[in-house]
């Protein structure tokens, strides 16, 4: 019997919006980086190959949010990293998401 877990309602999950995937690239290397590992923690969350799925994901996310902070030559913005520290400590607080049993856990 496998414990492998998929999150409920990933199907609803939305592709990354065109005009953030042009905004992100035009950033560069670490603006592309962060595009890739959005685009990979939706197809995680999409997948049913994994045993823990949301937290790969929310690796990916973290990934992402390091690279978008650590732009060269971003502009600053007051209150931008405390808010994203914020975010990120908010999400650690959540209960795990909601999960069903994947379709390779019933083979």
């Amino acid at each position: 019997m496998s414990n492998e877990m998929r999150p409920a309602a990933v199907d609803g999950l939305s592709v990354v919006d065109e005009v953030l995937a042009a905004a992100l690239t035009a950033q560069g290397v670490a603006g592309a980086r962060a595009l890739d590992l959005l685009e990979d923690a939706r197809r995680i969350l999409a997948g049913d190959f994994l045993r823990r799925p949301a937290e790969v994901a929310e690796s990916c996310l973290r990934g992402a949010a390091d690279a978008l902070l650590g732009l060269p030559g971003a502009p600053v913005v007051v209150g931008l990293k405390s808010a994203a520290a914020a975010l990120l400590e908010a999400v650690d607080t959540l209960p795990g998401p909601a999960a069903t049993p994947s379709p390779a856990a019933h083979a």
